[in-house]
């Protein structure tokens, strides 16, 4: 509402006197300080309850099989390994505020992405990323695994849609002085693999492998409230053949990584187009190996982080509409498998974010970037460490570099189109003008 010319004299005068005393010395001492950063860090289960079984805890309990994700055999889920987390950092530095959701689902679509947006209160629509680890061992989101039309239970869906909006409401409630550590480090690559962790069947010997890590810190205990870790790797040690529920080697990695860093661990999947773990048997064998071995890395770089001291957060924000060109994809949608919603020129839309906070910039791809295309991201960007966040609120498939492109390729049939490298490349560009 405008203020009148009267009320804005008033205004005006109360300032000035304001400012008189404090000069002349009579009135208290006029300190202007910086606002404190802040960070306030939740997690909550998201794992449903076996069929049949007694629901204690609040768990979503399902009429039915719940099947698993990731591969086109029908999977019942039997049992659970590990729990399934939805896991919010809210980051606060007086100005803006932002909330960084890390779900261990294999993805969310857009209208799902936009329905938790709705549900939180105090954030803008565009301040607030929701990214998925991609395991192939949770319930069923996409739609195109498992039996066609039974796959995904909508109720689950919308079950887990309230408990992110929950898990961000409590990461704001927590919000606490803080301080932030950011590094990075590369994992060793050698015989085209990224040692003892992944290789590349797409594109051999082609790998993203740094692992990039934001901790948050109490300010006034300085200790740990939650460490974002950041790197592109299939979480699809467990196969086709498992039953059973579990966020693949994420779990070996959280549970390394509370060993010597205490708090919340969110995981960010990054580069992960192409890339497969190294092995797979024994699976016990292999989800300790790969999540160690992420874990150590994320740990060597926390040994040599920086000290961020007050960083200001600075976000830019477009929705994009990208093709949908794909064969397997459109008939999806035409058959009403996936939420995937088209306009006239059969084009979905998609957030694109970028976050800055302080040296740290984090690019969101709302799909699988193979890791040609990370690097032609990064190297755009102009952070001291640049975080690629993958499966970031939507899931238009694998985002394949143009010189790969293999119209009859399977990772191909599961893109939204060849046009998702150029329109992301390109929106990248405007919101780096954006910000600077």
């Amino acid at each position: 509402m405008a203020l009148s010319w009267s009320e804005t004299g008033w205004v005006v005068l109360g300032v000035l006197i304001v400012c008189v005393l404090a000069v002349d010395g009579v009135g208290a001492e006029v300190v202007q300080s910086e606002p404190a950063f802040r960070a306030g860090v939740a997690s909550v289960r998201i794992t449903p309850a076996a069929p049949g079984a007694e629901n204690p805890e609040g768990l979503f309990k399902p009429a039915g099989p719940i099947y698993l994700d990731g591969y086109y055999a029908d999977r019942a889920a039997t049992g659970v390994r590990d729990d399934l987390y939805a896991k919010a950092l809210v980051l606060d530095d007086g100005n803006e505020q932002v909330a960084l959701v890390s779900v261990d689902l294999i993805g969310l679509f857009g209208q799902w992405a936009d329905a938790i947006k709705v549900g939180v209160l105090g954030l803008e629509w565009d301040h607030i990323v929701v990214a998925c680890s991609h395991t192939h061992s949770s319930p069923c989101t996409l739609g195109v695994f498992g039996p066609a039309g039974k796959a995904v239970n909508l109720n689950y869906v919308s079950w887990v849609i309230g408990r992110i909006v929950e898990a961000i409401g409590q990461a704001q409630e927590n919000l606490r002085p803080a301080r932030l550590l950011a590094g990075a480090v590369e994992l060793p690559v050698r015989d085209q693999e990224m040692v003892g962790v992944a290789h590349n069947w797409h594109n051999p010997g082609v790998f993203d492998p740094s692992v990039a890590v934001l901790q948050v810190r109490d300010a006034a205990a300085d200790t740990p409230l939650a460490t974002i870790v950041n790197f592109g790797n299939h979480p699809d040690v467990l196969t086709e053949e498992s039953t059973v529920i579990s966020s693949d080697w994420v779990q070996e990695m959280r549970r390394r990584m509370a060993e010597k860093a205490p708090g919340e661990v969110l995981f960010f999947n990054g580069a992960l187009g192409g890339i497969e773990p190294v092995a797979r048997e024994p699976h016990e064998q292999m989800l300790r190996q790969l999540g160690y071995g992420v874990a150590d890395a994320a740990l060597q770089a926390l040994e040599k982080a920086e000290a961020i001291a007050a960083p200001d957060i600075s976000t830019a924000w477009e929705t994009v509409p990208f093709p949908v060109t794909s064969p397997d994809l459109l008939a999806a949608v035409g058959a009403g498998v996936v939420p995937v919603a088209l306009d006239t020129e059969g084009r979905t839309l998609a957030d694109i974010s970028l976050i800055q906070i302080g040296p740290v910039q984090m690019v969101t791809v709302p799909g699988e970037p193979h890791p040609e295309v990370a690097a032609k991201v990064k190297a755009m960007m102009t952070g001291r460490y640049n975080f690629i966040l993958g499966l970031a609120n939507h899931e238009l498939g694998y985002f394949v570099a143009l010189e790969t492109w293999d119209p009859e390729g399977v990772q191909e049939s599961l893109s939204a189109g060849r046009d998702n490298e150029p329109i992301l490349l390109e929106t990248v560009r405007r919101l780096l003008d954006a910000l600077k």
